[in-house]
């Protein structure tokens, strides 16, 4: 009797909490409506998407909204420590919405590439797959919320690190292929490769971000700050370099070689297929492949710069010559 009584009380908290969600997103619809009445947009295509990705993100799908808005809250306050008076003088008020930023992002990247690791498999690559309870859907969203609300946002109107338009326009596109991955933009709301391929694209390759992110807290041209400050620390000018040496060789490994094979073998040939079998996917499985090929050469292109980099220690340069680039 207890059992039946603890499972109705739930279904009865389920149905309040759904129609506390439906009420929100109706009044959402209601007030969308009425800004775009009187240009007559309501009707268009671009309205239909623009309500359907704010009624999703803020209704019908709290990881995502709870994710990226947690990492905000971590970084507004990382950032409000570091130029507290609490703590001494340093780089880290010269530059402390940037210096939060690399801190937070060195832990996100641990966390993603554990999670890749632990739920990729060599042997689940499938498309179609509407398993909404699996890993690499969590990880979508994951990405979806960090995306979102902190990295593309605070990345840009941070001073400091530099303002890499390639690395914006490469966030934005990863978050485009994380709402397609979770069905955001499917007819039906089905998943394409959430469940296959995102924990290797949102997790496995963020292997190389680890160190990246101290490489480029001391890099001379993104953190001048910094990197004046590591040079008086024998102990952060070494770390400085075993972080490059990491970097170089995970970024070859997963990037310059799993992914050119996981997307040659794997993702290109199962969205293109996937488009052909279903046309209600064409349009989505069509961006992905299109994604892929950009992706893949933009991968390569910083695979090069990072063999030339290596390239260019053998043969010897100096040290300081070497971290300028």
């Amino acid at each position: 009797q207890n059992k039946t009584n603890k499972t109705e009380d739930h279904r009865t908290t389920n149905n309040n909490k759904l129609q506390h969600t439906t009420n929100r997103s109706i009044i959402t619809t209601i007030t969308l409506s009425s800004l775009c009445s009187q240009h007559q947009l309501c009707n268009s295509n671009y309205y239909i998407m623009f309500r359907h990705i704010i009624n999703f993100v803020l209704y019908e799908d709290d990881v995502i909204l709870r994710t990226g808005l947690t990492i905000l809250a971590c970084h507004l306050a990382l950032y409000t420590l570091l130029r507290s008076k609490l703590i001494p003088d340093g780089p880290w008020k010269v530059i402390p919405s940037a210096t939060a930023h690399q801190i937070i992002a060195f832990v996100l990247m641990v966390y993603q590439s554990y999670l890749g690791f632990y739920y990729f498999s060599w042997s689940n690559w499938k498309i179609l797959s509407d398993a909404t309870d699996s890993g690499g859907y969590y990880m979508a969203q994951f990405c979806m919320g960090s995306m979102l609300f902190w990295d593309i946002p605070v990345g840009m109107m941070s001073n400091g690190m530099g303002n890499n338009t390639i690395m914006h326009l490469h966030h934005i596109g990863f978050f485009c292929v994380a709402a397609i991955s979770i069905g955001l933009f499917s007819p039906d709301g089905m998943p394409l490769g959430a469940a296959s391929y995102a924990p290797f694209f949102f997790g496995c390759i963020e292997l190389s971000s680890i160190p990246l992110q101290i490489v480029d807290l001391f890099h001379p041209k993104r953190s001048p700050d910094w990197y004046e400050y590591s040079k008086n620390s024998k102990f952060l000018c070494s770390l400085n370099d075993v972080c490059r040496t990491l970097f170089a060789l995970s970024f070859l490994v997963v990037r310059g070689m799993m992914w050119p094979y996981v997307i040659g073998t794997g993702a290109i040939p199962d969205y293109w297929e996937t488009s052909v079998k279903y046309p209600q996917y064409v349009i989505p499985c069509r961006i992905m492949v299109t994604m892929a090929f950009s992706f893949t050469i933009l991968q390569s292109y910083w695979a090069i710069l990072v063999l030339k980099q290596i390239i260019k220690i053998v043969m010897g340069k100096n040290n300081d010559e070497k971290k300028k680039e």
